[in-house]
């Protein structure tokens, strides 16, 4: 098929595309959604533009939001999540806003450094016809009624470079669940997960107590840790109660998730999206759902995750991410010193973590700051002072040596170094500095009086 549009031959090769899948009747079913907002030239211009971008750019962009929902983006090739097989919901795909019926938005991630090039491939595309609307969002089309958020991002530019380093390699599956195994295999303490290290966007300390709780057996189950990760609760803690009683079943880790458990208690879908949507902006759950809730049998503990809620994320979103994630991870097991060498060039080597110094010698912790997620504020490594203090073969409480922590201000884009009154001096200052690789100008160094130690 070339560029030009041609309406019922788009949908017959859609459809035709989808029969081959099994999906021949979830496609017809969206498609008349596709035709209900005129969107069907849309769908094709997105489809052809992801084309371009696979054969010229990156060979795996990704959808961020609800796109990946979609089963006719799926057919042909947009994303490689299935919705039927994750029993993924559209709905926030098609109604994105009730307040402002917004029509459905594709928004898609490009490896850092490469936007430009994507947005030269929509105009050729579209003859020009491309205007920057807000952010990373683009309207394009004869009466510039379309729309698509185009993103850079990080994780894709490693990840690039990383299938480069494995060109050569053949992904098959019969490695599948030794990648896996290795991908999921925690350290010796087993709460830390060394191989998916400058892997994916998410080493905080809430996401190593999601997965000490979790303990998640396949890429599903880490894609949902990673969800709720991705999500913002009122109560962190709350959510660890529920995963560790309830498990991924009945936890509550995204959008479509809600769509689903709502279902069983026959909640229909238009009144469960209007819920959400009350739970987007920030706002509680109105009393009437509360009781339509209650009516309908919903447990209590599925009512408090729900009023739990400031944003949740995109399973579709977080399924995409770990997929990439399991090619770092291969190209990391089958390539491991070039893999090594691609992160310590790419991140200049600028690290946070913990460190001691004792007998005039700097003993650091280094987590790359590549492998921090790019919303949150603080980079801070999640292994403690006492847990690093016990992979050091030296005698004695860890108490009892000076210590001191590197941290990096995502917001204020300064790094922090707390450290003990005993080691305030130029010096060791420039030996933490020289370590951590941190840049002078942006780094401020703070006594704590958690790191004083015991001078024994």
């Amino acid at each position: 098929m070339n560029n030009e549009f041609k309406s019922e031959e788009f949908v017959e090769l859609t459809l035709r595309k989808a029969e081959e899948l099994g999906l021949y009747k979830e496609a017809l079913e969206e498609m008349e959604l596709y035709r209900k907002n005129n969107q069907i030239e849309y769908l094709f211009l997105v489809y052809k533009c992801v084309e371009s971008i696979k054969k010229e750019v990156f060979e795996y962009p990704i959808l961020r939001m609800a796109g990946a929902t979609s089963i006719c983006a799926y057919v042909l090739g947009i994303h490689d999540i299935n919705p039927k097989e994750h029993e993924l919901s559209n709905k926030c795909f098609f109604q994105r806003s009730y307040k402002y019926n917004l029509k459905p938005r594709f928004d898609i991630s490009v490896p850092k450094g490469t936007k430009e090039e994507v947005v030269k491939l929509l105009k050729r595309l579209t003859q020009n016809k491309v205007e920057l609307y807000t952010g990373g969002i683009y309207k394009f089309g004869n009466n510039k009624q379309f729309e698509l958020g185009i993103y850079e991002s990080d994780l894709l530019k490693r990840c690039k470079l990383a299938l480069e380093i494995a060109k050569d390699y053949q992904y098959g599956s019969e490695y599948f669940d030794d990648i896996i195994n290795y991908m999921l295999e925690p350290d010796k303490k087993g709460y830390y997960l060394p191989n998916l290290a400058g892997c994916i966007f998410a080493y905080l300390p809430s996401f190593y107590k999601y997965m000490e709780v979790g303990k998640p057996q396949n890429l599903e189950e880490l894609a949902m840790i990673l969800s709720i990760n991705n999500s913002v609760f009122k109560d962190d803690e709350f959510v660890l109660d529920c995963l560790k009683e309830y498990g991924f079943e009945d936890t509550i880790c995204s959008r479509e998730q809600v769509l689903m458990i709502l279902n069983r208690y026959d909640i229909d879908e238009d009144r469960a999206m209007a819920m959400l949507n009350t739970l987007s902006s920030g706002n509680d759950l109105f009393e009437s759902d509360k009781m339509l809730l209650k009516s309908n049998d919903v447990p209590k503990y599925i009512i408090d995750q729900l009023s739990n809620i400031r944003y949740l994320g995109y399973i579709c979103f977080a399924l995409q991410e770990v997929k990439i994630a399991y090619k770092m991870v291969t190209c990391k097991k089958w390539f491991l010193k070039d893999f090594e060498k691609l992160l310590k060039n790419y991140s200049k080597n600028i690290s946070v973590g913990p460190f001691f110094y004792i007998d005039k010698h700097l003993y650091a912790s280094y987590d790359h700051l590549e492998a921090f997620h790019p919303l949150v504020r603080f980079f801070d490594a999640p292994i403690s002072h006492f847990d690093y203090f016990e992979t050091l073969s030296i005698d004695g409480d860890y108490g009892n040596y000076p210590r001191g922590r590197v941290i990096y201000d995502n917001f204020s884009k300064k790094f922090i170094v707390y450290l003990d009154k005993s080691l305030d001096n130029e010096a060791i200052k420039e030996s933490i500095m020289l370590a951590y690789n941190l840049p002078k100008e942006r780094t401020v160094f703070k006594r704590d009086p958690h790191y004083t130690h015991d001078y024994l």
